[in-house]
């Protein structure tokens, strides 16, 4: 359903409660911008989310306090869904052996426990086979039917014999395409989907004989590389497998750009999401299946970065650089715009593999502080909640992106109010004045993330530079300053736990 806008009432924020500080033109002379009522998406918003792995939890010897910890943050952050990896040579040793309380299944379980808890939702993904860390026992390729009977086995004792909940799709492995190009695999790009294909048609046979199949949204193809070959031939060829469809998208991975600044300028991810999604669209007449991204995030290879450190599948050379943040942000309202109902970002900590960098706080020898961009991540998960009802908006400047929201109703209310967030990417300042529609919330918390400006509370959750009392009357102006984000959320959802 679009929300209602009011026509004739708008939100003024008392000119006495503005910093002069906000204001960088007389509201006159801003960009008068509204909420326009058209809802991107086709579908319902699953959430903002993450990638959460385990992979390196051992390693680290990840204990009582650093679950804790983890799940201090998930909470705050209201996360309402990860992608999380599975191995099958976690509970399988060969020989029809399984151990489902090996040291990483324990580990597993910590995270599906915390997850249960949260009512985080899961998209549990079998990473695959290779002949080092991910070699099973036994198994003579992907395509091999024990595989599939292994995945059958470790999905019915999560499912009924720990009865989680949490888990609500599968992946059948993580960027299969790889195949096609890793020499030791033998096989060509077109011998490597047609493998993996028909051990996901495997998958597919086990759990239906297992009674499983309709306990679990089947989601894939899960391909990277921006080019979706494979997602083609499951649209062509097999459309009604797939229950959702979830693919990668690291933005200019390719170089379509010169620097990822100008990708995100551009709206790279916008614009090519919404070529992908129309493709999908328009070949599965099922028009209620999810469009997801499982990874999301930006790498680009050399002169953006010195020599030595360049992105790779374990680094992210602006893992500590403040714009990133700006970056995802961008990212995050692109996919928005392009309609997509979910998107995971890659990685929410460093911890979960070996030599990595990619997430939003370090491992645990660094002590695991929160980098940049967890900022923004983390206030895009708490203050877009599944179930928002998201509105473009119309009159935006040169250099501002921006998107709306209605919240979801709260108990016996219509609607817990609107958040917002804006990205000024130009160099210098910029005004707009906005006007909320019905069902604002009267109270406004304002976040302000930009190169030195990024309040946090002593745990180092982000905290609001002002709280603001609106009223009927005019539109709020706002200044944007150069290089930054600013989220408007309603005070009573910043204040929550």
């Amino acid at each position: 359903m679009k929300p209602r806008l009011l026509s004739a009432l708008l939100l003024l924020l008392p000119i006495a409660a503005i910093p002069a500080s906000l204001f960088a033109a007389t509201p006159d002379s801003a960009a008068p911008v509204v909420i326009n009522g058209r809802n991107p998406l086709d579908g319902p918003f699953l959430g903002f989310g993450a990638e959460w792995d385990s992979m390196a939890y051992r390693h680290y010897k990840m204990n009582d306090e650093d679950f804790s910890l983890i799940r201090s943050r998930l909470e705050w952050m209201k996360m309402p869904v990860v992608r999380t990896m599975m191995l099958s040579n976690w509970c399988y040793f060969g020989e029809d052996r399984y151990d489902f309380e090996s040291s990483a299944m324990q580990m597993l379980y910590r995270q599906l426990d915390i997850c249960e808890e949260l009512g985080i939702k899961v998209l549990l993904t079998d990473w695959g086979l290779n002949d080092t860390w991910m070699k099973t026992p036994g198994l003579s390729g992907v395509s091999d039917p024990k595989y599939a009977e292994i995945i059958g086995a470790y999905l019915d004792h999560l499912l009924n014999v720990k009865k989680y909940t949490c888990i609500q799709q599968f992946i059948f492995m993580n960027e299969p395409e790889w195949m096609g190009y890793t020499k030791s695999t033998g096989l060509n790009n077109t011998q490597a989907r047609d493998t993996w294909h028909q051990g996901f048609k495997n998958v597919i046979s086990v759990l239906e004989k297992r009674g499983l199949r309709n306990r679990l949204m089947i989601s894939g193809p899960d391909q990277s590389g921006n080019q979706y070959d494979w997602l083609k031939h499951m649209l062509l060829n097999a459309p009604g497998e797939l229950d959702a469809y979830e693919i990668h998208l690291y933005a200019n991975q390719r170089r379509q750009h010169p620097t990822i600044r100008e990708s995100a300028d551009k709206g790279f991810v916008r614009d090519y999401l919404r070529e992908v999604w129309s493709m999908v669209r328009q070949n599965d007449p099922d028009k209620s299946k999810p469009l997801i991204l499982g990874e999301a995030g930006f790498a680009v290879f050399p002169p953006d970065v010195p020599q030595g450190e360049q992105f790779s599948g374990r680094n992210n050379a602006l893992h500590q650089d403040w714009q990133y943040g700006l970056y995802m942000t961008q990212y995050a309202i692109q996919s928005v715009e392009a309609g997509t109902w979910s998107v995971l970002a890659w990685m929410l900590d460093d911890s979960s593999h070996f030599n990595f960098t990619w997430g939003m706080w370090g491992n645990k020898t660094d002590g695991s502080r929160p980098k940049p961009w967890f900022y923004t991540w983390a206030l895009l998960t708490r203050a877009f909640p599944p179930d928002s009802t998201f509105s473009l908006l119309k009159g935006l400047p040169a250099g501002v992106e921006g998107i709306a929201a209605r919240l979801p109703a709260a108990k016996d209310t219509p609607s817990a109010g609107w958040s917002v967030v804006l990205t000024n990417t130009a160099d210098t300042p910029a005004t707009v004045n906005l006007s909320l529609p019905e069902g604002s919330s009267a109270s406004l918390a304002r976040y302000l993330y930009a190169e030195g400006s990024a309040k946090t509370d002593a745990n180092g959750f982000p905290s609001p530079v002002e709280t603001i009392t609106a009223s009927v009357g005019e539109p709020l102006p706002i200044e944007l300053p150069a290089r930054s984000v600013t989220f408007f959320i309603p005070a009573s959802l910043s204040a929550s736990k």
